[in-house]
């Protein structure tokens, strides 16, 4: 059985988290897998099976897991997408790396804002002698 992981965003909208009978994941196919080992491996794509695609030894999050954790798991396990369970491990959501530094560039945006509003206007240009 296979269950896309959340809403297509920039950086999920070419992964497949695979589940089993009780919607737990076991393993996800992604646009890269496709690409190294159908495409670059000279595999017939309508003959080759996602048994033979899948990577599995799948690591997953919480939803109540940060966002630390969640790059942790990814540097660690140098992949860009970490699918996310509930509490009863069924999965929840579908992470990306794309995703959370879209977050941290919002972020950063609003920072920025605030602090051009609050900066006394010249202070940031004027030269210290």
């Amino acid at each position: 059985m296979a269950s896309r992981g959340a809403a297509p965003s920039a950086g999920s909208r070419y992964a497949l988290v695979v589940v089993n009978a009780a919607q737990e994941p076991i393993g996800i196919v992604t646009d890269r897998d496709l690409v190294e080992r159908v495409l670059a491996a000279g595999k017939d794509a309508a003959t080759t099976t996602v048994g033979e695609v899948i990577s599995c030894h799948l690591k997953t999050i919480s939803e109540n897991g940060s966002i630390e954790s969640a790059l942790s798991l990814m540097r660690d396990g140098r992949f860009r997408r970490l699918p996310v369970v509930d509490a009863n491990r069924k999965l929840a959501g579908l992470l990306s790396l794309d995703d959370v530094l879209m977050l941290f560039a919002e972020e950063f945006a609003a920072i920025g804002r605030l602090l051009e509003r609050e900066t006394p206007r010249g202070a940031a240009t004027e030269s210290v002698v």
